[in-house]
């Protein structure tokens, strides 16, 4: 092969290379326009789920004693009520917490166990209250925070990702 048939391949991959930039800035023009036309509809129905999460949540908040057990409710596709806020975890004997662990949590033990053998304390936020008693370990400064969830993750990905974009008016 010489340098006039590499160059010539060179030419080809360029105009190929244009050919796609050209379909995809034909596909964003497109997307751009089908978003335009959406917006407006868009933006009001992303208005009410602000306005609505808001008045759950305050609901939630000003009415905690509906929520001592069960602690939160799924209704329509929405889980709301209260749930364990962040609060410090105690571990009174590390050592007692590792055996523990390893014994009764064996599959999260590397997730859970620093490789120095000692107890991964944010891992643990992420344990339900039974697996922590289960290890001997507490909360302590424990508060109740609000929860409101769509239990359909795709929407509630979908309605994230548009709220946290704050689509422009």
């Amino acid at each position: 092969m010489n340098m006039t048939q590499l160059e010539t391949i060179a030419h080809d991959l360029h105009a190929a290379c244009a050919a796609a930039r050209g379909v995809i800035e034909k596909m964003e023009a497109e997307k751009l326009a089908i978003e335009e036309k959406h917006r407006t509809r868009l933006n009001l129905h992303l208005d009410a789920v602000k306005k609505y999460r808001a008045e759950l949540q305050a609901g939630i908040d000003n009415n905690r004693g509906l929520f001592t057990k069960p602690k939160t409710v799924v209704r329509h596709g929405i889980k709301f009520g209260l749930r364990k806020g962040p609060g410090g975890i105690e571990i009174a004997d590390e050592a007692k917490t590792i055996a523990l662990i390893e014994k009764h949590l064996a599959e999260q033990a590397e997730a859970l166990i620093a490789t120095r053998k000692s107890v991964v304390k944010k891992a643990l936020e992420n344990l339900d209250s039974k697996d922590l008693r289960q290890i001997g370990v507490t909360f302590s400064n424990v508060t109740e925070a609000v929860v409101v969830k769509l239990e359909e993750p795709e929407t509630a990905k979908l309605l994230q990702h548009l709220l946290a974009a704050e689509v422009t008016k």
